[in-house]
């Protein structure tokens, strides 16, 4: 009975693609894609980009970091109330990894709705359309939010190191 339910949401559930206004604001949209070429130093070891969202009122720091050597990514989301850091590490940069967190947040007097995000960063590029713009792909960092019975919304952002 149970797989049943969860059939019939799949099969009547429906999911949009790239936010219609152009901005990172999740609550115009679900789930959207975007493929950044990030800011890099001279050698290219380490490599960042950062981009502001708006949310139920609220203003978000989102920030992704890169370092070659040790090979670490770093996500992070600040709002001046609540932070949140993912930080991955890996000896080997050529193995596949998907490292995913959860949190869960109760109604607070800012956010007045309970609140579900996750937040995965993966190097695998396989299911995805990597731009030819994209030189080098470093990592995809996909996040979704659940405010209460609203729709999912969410970004998977591709991270790139550039060119030149």
């Amino acid at each position: 009975m149970l797989l049943l339910c969860i059939l019939c949401l799949m099969v009547s559930g429906q999911v949009n693609g790239n936010w219609a206004d152009g901005s990172k604001d999740p609550d115009h949209s679900n789930l959207g894609f975007d493929a950044v070429n990030m800011a890099c130093n001279e050698d290219k070891t380490a490599c960042g980009d950062c981009y502001t969202a708006r949310s139920h009122g609220l203003v978000y720091l989102n920030v992704f970091e890169y370092t070659a050597d040790p090979y670490k990514v770093q996500a992070s989301i600040e709002d001046g109330i609540q932070d949140w850091d993912w930080t991955f590490i890996q000896d080997d940069p050529s193995q596949l990894f998907r490292f995913c967190k959860e949190i869960k947040v109760s109604s607070t007097p800012e956010l007045p709705l309970p609140m579900r995000a996750s937040l995965c960063i993966d190097n695998d590029f396989s299911g995805i359309d990597v731009p030819s713009d994209c030189a080098t792909p470093v990592a995809t960092v996909t996040m979704d939010t659940h405010f209460a019975d609203e729709n999912i919304n969410g970004q998977q952002t591709l991270y790139c190191i550039p060119s030149q």
